[in-house]
């Protein structure tokens, strides 16, 4: 494990990126929507499907990442009894001759791998990020479900004569995600639409992602028979 940290290390810094990357394209797709007709003429109108692709590449960029780290135990026994190891020569610097300073500053990066690698929680740490107005704009939610359902209707047309893109429909999933965490509702038809993607294929992002869509779906039912009792709606739940 100590000749596997720097990959790690340097895998990190590599998922930082791609996340910071994701919330810069983010907030240009909104801007660009922004501007002015005398700026870009009917900038308001363009779809930008490439944009919206690339965002998806980079979510399941993480998801894949995640994907790898939960597929491989024998890494994080490795990586446990390693931290478990430098844990120990915290107490005690001098017999393994390290300065006191020079381990804390190893201690901190370790931290930061296991956040960012380790815990296999790289798509979970970009979606929480704090998007500050971005949350609260309802017209660009609606552009963002717009642009899934046609990505979604454009996917299934091609899988019809063809071998379905797992790639590509994984892509549209990590999307979806994105948005129902962000942009919360009892909307339910979205949910239904991507979901009939599994008639088509029997393995796509992984099991994890999967059960994400099953607890959407099963979340539905519960908050139908909440009203049909006339009992609060269950409290929307995170992923």
């Amino acid at each position: 494990m100590t000749e596997f940290f720097p990959f790690l290390l340097d895998l990190s810094s590599f998922l930082s990126r791609v996340s910071l990357l994701f919330r810069n394209l983010l907030f240009q797709i909104r801007s660009f929507h922004g501007l002015e007709k005398t700026a870009v003429p009917g900038a308001s109108e363009r779809k930008l499907f490439r944009a919206w692709s690339g965002l998806g590449e980079l979510l399941a960029l993480l998801l894949q990442t995640d994907k790898i780290i939960e597929s491989r135990p024998a890494v994080r026994n490795d990586w446990n009894s390693y931290c478990r190891a430098i844990g120990t020569a915290q107490h005690n610097p001098a017999q393994f001759g390290v300065s006191s300073d020079a381990l804390r500053s190893l201690i901190a990066t370790i931290a930061t791998v296991e956040g960012q690698v380790m815990a296999g929680n790289g798509l979970r740490n970009c979606y929480e990020q704090s998007y500050n107005e971005i949350d609260d704009d309802k017209q660009f939610a609606a552009r963002m479900r717009a642009v899934i359902v046609e990505m979604y209707n454009q996917w299934e047309k091609a899988a019809e004569g063809d071998i379905p893109d797992k790639h590509r429909l994984m892509v549209i999933i990590a999307l979806f995600i994105f948005f129902h965490l962000h942009f919360p509702t009892e909307d339910t038809s979205l949910l239904k639409l991507i979901w009939k993607s599994h008639k088509k294929v029997l393995f796509t992002c992984g099991q994890r992602y999967q059960r994400k869509l099953c607890s959407l779906a099963a979340r539905k039912g519960a908050i139908q028979a909440g009203r049909r009792s006339n009992r609060m709606p269950l409290r929307n739940q995170e992923l």
